[in-house]
């Protein structure tokens, strides 16, 4: 039997929200993502439903004192009013920052990168699965994804400079030998490149796209030695135990979790956990070994989805 579940801690110091866009809508198809994704143009009266919803998780947000936002969702792009909305955060709400995370691949038209940047939007988080289009579009399962999203990110590069850019991706199957050369690819465009493993709805029958820890682990490790030579921009790990490593770095990071969202986001049934205000999905478990591990307090421990589908009954607990 698995361990119970313990909540992530999150780093106090941050105070950081979230407001989650409900438009169910994506130009991407990836792998691991919901396959019941609703793909038509929501009528006016749903995009006003929409809109006041965001607005109204902001407001919350701002009343309890966040300074910083992430618009997050599936996919906010997709939401026709999303420049207004970024100007509202920035303008009416007073937030400090704002960070638009996204597939990008609409911004493949400069137009909607200069539009994002005069309504003050501070910083974009898009994923970059692959260096070449046989990789990404593989995970994505859209051909010419890669062509749009490398645009995209040329596009703020050359009209929004000073806009502070993550590149993201999720290590899968289809893309895990491709790791190193994604930092090279991303690096390029972003101040930080961040890789980590994609939550596993365990409801989805279809889950050949998830790796174990052991499979990607010669990956990671040949990832961390180029980065030693090359350390211009930082690199994360995320949501990796210390002991699939075998070592401690800073840069690996496993005591995280999502931004805070506001009370008015109703969370979908399927996805309610024991943990409050975590989705069944992102819950993590600490295994008996963890209790010996000298980093247990810096790690959050394994996704119990992951635990569960590669039979993890045991870690090497890690000495100073």
């Amino acid at each position: 039997m698995l361990p119970k579940a313990v909540k992530v801690k999150f780093p106090s110091h941050l105070k950081k929200g979230a407001v989650v866009v409900q438009v169910n809508a994506c130009s991407n198809s990836c792998v691991f993502c919901n396959p019941e994704r609703v793909r038509r143009r929501p009528s006016r009266e749903e995009l006003q439903v929409i809109g006041e919803d965001m607005a109204r998780q902001a407001r919350e947000l701002r009343r309890r004192r966040f300074n910083l936002v992430e618009i997050s969702g599936s996919d906010p792009i997709e939401y026709p009013g999303i420049v207004s909305f970024v100007r509202y955060l920035k303008r009416d709400l007073t937030f400090t920052g704002v960070q638009l995370s996204t597939h990008g691949r609409s911004l493949h038209d400069a137009a909607l990168v200069k539009a994002l940047k005069s309504a003050g939007l501070d910083a974009l988080k898009i994923p970059l699965y692959g260096s070449r289009p046989c990789v990404h579009d593989a995970v994505t399962q859209e051909k010419g994804s890669f062509r749009e999203t490398l645009e995209a990110l040329e596009n703020v590069r050359r009209h929004a400079p000073k806009m502070l850019v993550m590149v993201s991706s999720l290590i899968v199957r289809q893309n895990c030998r491709d790791v190193r050369h994604i930092y090279r690819v991303a690096s390029r465009y972003a101040f930080v490149v961040s890789f980590s493993v994609p939550c596993i709805d365990r409801s989805r029958p279809d889950k050949r796209f998830a790796l174990s820890f052991a499979a990607m682990r010669p990956q990671l490790l040949a990832l961390l030695k180029d980065r030693k030579k090359d350390n211009r921009v930082r690199l994360v790990i995320a949501d990796v135990p210390f002991c699939v490593f075998g070592f401690f770095q800073p840069q690996i990071i496993n005591l995280s979790g999502p931004p805070a969202t506001a009370g008015t986001y109703g969370m979908p049934d399927a996805y309610r956990s024991s943990v409050e205000r975590l989705p069944t999905y992102r819950v993590k478990i600490k295994l008996p070994a963890c209790a010996r591990c000298a980093f247990t307090d810096r790690c959050g421990g394994f996704y119990q989805a992951y635990a569960e589908l590669f039979n993890i009954k045991d870690a090497r607990p890690l000495s100073l």
